[in-house]
């Protein structure tokens, strides 16, 4: 089940295409067409999306081990946050926090939408999958650990291939086409015979 949920999380994360479904899915509601909000919608919505956005909670860890505080990095990034509307900045380096601030009157316990920022955490936790052996190699199929992907867009494409998103799985990303599968993606509802905890973050 951990090969399984986490291989079906890569492939969510990383937006690319669930297997041929023969009908067209409708176009979404201009309304949450979230790739056309102006700013002002973003920066009230982004840090809703739950309430909004077909999704599943992933639980997190009973026992979290947070990463251990660094040296403080000597800047002052206000300024640029404000300028830019940026809702967090964090800087890791060796493994330790040396900087973490909020805007937008966030804090650390506020959620925010992170879009492509995942791909990077879900291809740390395929590391940790191959380092204890719950994933045998990048290179198995897909289908080996979701084996209802067998028949469509997956079928012979490798875990690395999702993770480097060459699967070759058709994904129009247009991102000024709202009829696009990268602006419909959110409304796409998962396929049904696949653990719903890992379709959507």
């Amino acid at each position: 089940m951990i090969r399984r949920s986490l291989l079906g999380l890569v492939i969510a994360t990383l937006g690319l295409s669930a297997p041929a479904i023969a009908q067209t899915p409708p176009p979404l509601p201009a309304d949450l067409q979230v790739l056309f909000w102006p700013a002002e919608r973003r920066e009230q919505d982004l840090r809703r999306m739950p309430e909004l956005i077909p999704h599943a909670r992933i639980e997190p860890s009973p026992t979290p081990r947070p990463l251990p505080q660094g040296e403080p990095l000597a800047i002052d990034s206000t300024a640029f946050m404000q300028a830019q509307r940026v809702a967090g900045l964090l800087v890791i380096q060796d493994g330790r926090v040396r900087l973490e601030r909020y805007g937008l009157g966030l804090t650390a316990e506020d959620h925010w939408d992170s879009f492509s920022m995942t791909k990077s955490l879900t291809s740390t936790l395929v590391g940790a999958a191959l380092a204890d052996g719950s994933i045998r190699s990048p290179y198995d199929l897909v289908t080996d650990y979701i084996p209802e992907l067998a028949g469509g867009a997956y079928d012979g494409v490798q875990i690395a291939h999702v993770l480097t998103m060459t699967s070759g799985a058709r994904w129009n990303e247009d991102y000024a086409d709202a009829s696009s599968d990268v602006a419909r993606f959110y409304l796409t509802p998962p396929p049904a015979d696949l653990d719903a905890t890992v379709s959507y973050l």
